[in-house]
């Protein structure tokens, strides 16, 4: 009796919550009673975008020796057709710059795309190069700042999922599995769960297929998938089943497109490309537009003398949106005008670099600046060294304080000329061509004497001659040259 009431009075929904939590709940426990398109007017109204991991590993398309892991795919699907209405294959790992090509793969046209992998396809075979009314996701890159855009410039709302909640979505879940089924299971390189048995074969050294070539076969799946794929648990409205339109994902859009609320819009690759880059703030200086420590400059901004204003009124700041992928031109809002910008000249050595090479190289030249300033530092004490060594030798050569100032201050035009035509003499290249008495070699018993002491021996003759305790007389020794000669001034 006991089991009996127990069973029939417990909370099911209590008690899985207080012993798994809310969000297993939810996920895995909770009564399923809606519909992932339910209320959906028709093609783009919702998309879901979602990224996935490749179950094969890829090889270098530059050396097919090398190993270069798994690639990560972005798909965005149509929640009413379940048509795949975007995609992208790359490295990028699950972030905004692999969402932003699928986004911008989903608002452009497939021709030229599949065209690019040697791939033809005719326009009704992949009819989709519009944006949507609204985006799901999964609180990942569509919560991010760069989604804004999104909003402001194209209109279109973004939606997340709670955290936890991959059933919300399970439209696009459901794909990425049918995707990875039809692509992946017959792959060399494919992933395989013996890989960690004892002895087992390592599946990575069958790794054959770059990322170009992966790519082209996810694309294949997707035609298919778009094109053939028969979804036997579609619920078909009445209105199609009065059509007669049978559950493949481009029957359904072809279906909606006709008879249902179109909310599909085409803009232009440039407008679809500048909303879905990142922005952030730049700066506009006497030397250009300053970005993450670049300088960028245009036509326009040259013309509308951007550069002369931030020079005599001070600089000022600007919205700018740019791709990290490649940083060599940006695009500067101006009155509500995008205009783009490239490198100037002189920083042209930074073109086609990505943003975290642009940073490596900043950083690395800022470390080599600090080590070179200690150096310099260390070369300024040793000069300031040198320089009072030559002071400490000037003072202990120079007498001072036998003559006033006034007599110090007389003639120093007349001492200025003396002292160039000492220089003159000697730095002359023609010095020790034709020898005289004055640049003639010095005996054996004497030593040559330098310029400057020779200059001093000259003055202190001078004022020997001008005493007149030693009128009479002279300094044993000395140079007739620096005597005979000299005018009484």
């Amino acid at each position: 009796q006991f089991r009996y009431w127990y069973y029939k009075n417990r909370d099911v929904s209590i008690e899985t919550k207080k012993r798994k939590g809310e969000s297993k709940y939810e996920l895995n426990a909770r009564g399923i009673t809606g519909r992932s398109d339910y209320q959906l007017m028709g093609p783009g109204s919702k998309y879901q975008i979602d990224a996935t991991v490749g179950d094969v590993y890829l090889v270098s398309q530059f050396d097919r020796d090398n190993i270069i892991g798994r690639p990560v795919m972005y798909f965005v699907i149509d929640a009413f057709s379940r048509m795949v209405t975007g995609m992208y294959v790359g490295l990028e790992g699950p972030s905004w710059a692999g969402a932003m090509m699928a986004i911008e793969n989903a608002a452009t046209d497939k021709v030229p795309y599949c065209a690019g992998f040697g791939i033809e396809i005719q326009d009704e075979d992949w009819p989709c190069r519009h944006i949507p009314t609204a985006i799901l996701g999964d609180r990942g890159e569509m919560e991010s700042r760069a989604a804004d855009n999104l909003v402001s410039m194209l209109g279109i709302r973004i939606e997340n999922t709670p955290p936890y909640r991959a059933d919300l979505k399970g439209i696009i879940e459901q794909n990425f599995r049918t995707i990875n089924t039809n692509a992946t299971v017959f792959l060399p390189g494919r992933v395989k769960p013996d890989m960690a048995e004892r002895g087992g074969k390592d599946y990575r050294l069958d790794a054959k297929l770059d990322i170009r070539q992966f790519t082209s076969i996810v694309i294949r799946c997707v035609l298919y998938y778009n094109n053939s794929h028969y979804m036997d648990y579609f619920e078909k409205s009445g209105q199609m089943m009065a059509a007669d339109v049978k559950p493949i994902p481009r029957d359904i859009w072809n279906f909606g497109i006709q008879y249902c609320s179109g909310s599909l819009r085409s803009v232009s690759r440039e407008k679809i490309r500048l909303a879905l880059m990142p922005t952030d703030k730049g700066r506009v200086t006497e030397r250009g537009v300053r970005f993450k420590g670049l300088f960028y400059s245009s036509e326009t901004a040259s013309r509308e003398l951007w550069f002369a204003k931030a020079r005599n009124w001070g600089r000022y700041p600007v919205v700018v949106s740019y791709d990290p992928r490649d940083m060599s031109a940006i695009y500067v809002q101006d009155s509500g005008v995008w205009v783009r910008c490239e490198l100037v000249d002189w920083e042209k050595k930074y073109a086609g670099k990505q943003l975290n090479e642009v940073i490596y190289e900043q950083e690395r030249e800022k470390q080599v600046r600090q080590q070179q300033k200690i150096r310099e530092t260390e070369a300024k004490i040793n000069l300031n060294r040198q320089i009072d060594a030559v002071i400490a030798e000037a003072d202990s050569i120079a007498e001072r304080g036998k003559r006033t100032k006034a007599e110090r201050l007389r003639g120093i035009r007349e001492n200025r000329k003396r002292e160039k035509e000492a220089i003159r003499e000697s730095e002359s290249f023609m010095k020790g061509g034709e020898a005289s008495e004055e640049n003639a070699a010095p005996k054996d018993n004497e030593e040559e004497m330098s310029p400057v002491l020779k200059m001093i021996q000259r003055k202190v003759e001078e004022r020997i001659k001008d005493d007149p305790l030693f009128s009479q007389g002279g300094i044993s020794g000395a140079d007739d040259s620096g005597i005979q000669g000299q005018s009484s001034d």
